[in-house]
């Protein structure tokens, strides 16, 4: 029998909780084929999600730019038309 004191008992239970956890995030990663995509903004974009983020009242930007992601190819899978419409540079916002 080891002779573990309270503070060490803690992190010992600390840590295998985080290993727990870190394993949980690991495999939800994989089965959704999670990846990473980063990508360089201005400042107005960065606006634009901040916007999106509070209006959704999404906790995170990630699942605030998700989301919309989602929802314009939604769009875009039923009518192309409109897709290209809304995508249109020179139409008004």
């Amino acid at each position: 029998m080891t002779t573990e004191t309270k503070t060490e008992r803690k992190r010992r239970l600390a840590r295998e909780r985080s290993a727990r956890r870190r394993a949980r995030e690991r495999k939800r990663r994989e089965v959704i084929g999670e990846r990473k995509f980063k990508i360089k903004i201005g400042a107005g974009i960065a606006a634009d999600i901040e916007c999106i983020t509070l209006a959704g009242g999404f906790e995170e930007q990630d699942e605030a730019v998700t989301r919309a992601i989602r929802h314009v190819a939604s769009i875009a899978r039923r009518s192309p038309t409109a897709f290209r419409k809304a995508m249109n540079l020179r139409s008004p916002v």
